[in-house]
């Protein structure tokens, strides 16, 4: 399977990263009225071809698409809604077929285990080309269900899509949506060991046809306010700017350390400022090594000698020390800037809680 089924799904259980900022969302106004009036729009069928909620990792991207689909619902909209894994590439039209298993329940025909494109390949059966016979099974599936019930499909973690999920996404955009049918997609940017063929959904990005949306970081006043619900008082001065300053206003940075500082029992206070780096970088020891994972052990261990080198260390000096060529230290260096963990010069990490993390 390409996708995950349940993970934006209100009703469903926990998914795998929540980002919710305790489901408030904070200082996401704007995004939200944007949101509801794309989805106004789609009950009328004027809605513009596609959303695409776009930003680094932690920053909110999830829980903006958790509330498409509850607003959506709200107005009687079809939803499905979808979450692709790291390992979706490797699973040719992996996310299609989930969306399009998606929407066989909706329609009350569930295929079982059988492959949920196979009726629909079967009316398409005049196009040769193999991929182009499912991008065409897949409009038709999509196109069928949006012509008798407004609908909303949500791809969450997009960047992961797979060549043929993605193709027959644009195909859509391009062929279907904009009447009846409003696709939302979740991209990251800069997602290190995400699969090429996923560029051409954030291309989409330049079309008149459709929105977009970029959640910022966490002013000072979101911040503060998530410290007192989830500590338990208003932090003191010192506590909120070192918390700011630690975390970026990264939401999914921020809920991870006060997570840990609530664990460790500490109040919001000007005696626990010394701890915070120490919480940040257990707070983001599981993305660091999730991202790693997708990238291989020479990415490790050259990240902990560009580590060991800052702040004067050379590449060349790195890849020494992490025992690879310069030549892979240089190709190395680019997936680690693409997966958020060096920043553009291929030297540095990005943030001392990736440091000490490593």
């Amino acid at each position: 399977m390409g996708a995950d089924v349940s993970g934006l799904d209100p009703g469903a259980s926990a998914p795998r990263v929540v980002v919710a900022l305790e489901e408030r969302l904070l200082e996401r106004e704007q995004e939200l009225g944007a949101i509801a009036s794309l989805l106004d729009a789609a009950t009328v069928s004027r809605a513009p071809a596609a959303l695409l909620v776009q930003g680094p990792a932690g920053i909110g991207k999830s829980a903006l698409l958790r509330r498409v689909v509850v607003l959506a619902r709200a107005r009687r909209l079809a939803v499905v809604a979808v979450r692709a894994q790291p390992t979706a590439p490797e699973i040719p039209f992996g996310v299609a077929r989930d969306l399009a298993r998606g929407l066989h329940a909706l329609a009350g025909d569930e295929p079982g285990g059988h492959d949920p494109l196979v009726p629909d390949v079967a009316r398409a059966r005049e196009v040769v080309d193999p991929v182009a016979r499912l991008h065409r099974a897949f409009v038709g599936l999509v196109a069928d269900a949006a012509a008798s019930r407004p609908l909303v499909l949500v791809v969450d973690d997009a960047h992961w899509c797979d060549a043929g999920s993605a193709g027959a996404l644009e195909a859509l955009v391009d062929e279907v949506a904009g009447g009846g049918l409003l696709i939302v997609l979740g991209l990251r940017t800069r997602a290190g060991g995400a699969h090429d063929d996923a560029a051409g959904l954030a291309a989409l990005g330049r079309r008149a046809s459709v929105a977009r949306l970029r959640p910022r970081v966490l002013g000072r006043g979101a911040a503060d306010a998530i410290i007192a619900s989830r500590l338990g008082s208003p932090p003191s001065t010192a506590f909120a700017a070192a918390c700011h300053a630690t975390t970026d206003g990264n939401p999914l940075l921020l809920h991870a350390v006060l997570a840990a500082a609530a664990t460790a029992g500490l109040r919001p206070d000007d005696g626990a400022v010394g701890r915070l780096p120490q919480l940040a970088a257990a707070g983001v020891r599981s993305t660091v090594v999730e991202r790693l994972a997708a990238l291989g052990a020479p990415a490790v261990e050259l990240l902990r000698a560009v580590a060991v080198l800052e702040p004067e260390g050379r590449l060349a000096d790195a890849s020494i020390l992490a025992g690879v060529t310069t030549a892979e230290a240089l190709v190395l260096a680019d997936r680690l800037v693409e997966a958020e963990l060096l920043d553009a010069s291929g030297t540095r990490v990005v943030h001392p809680a990736v440091r000490e993390a490593v």
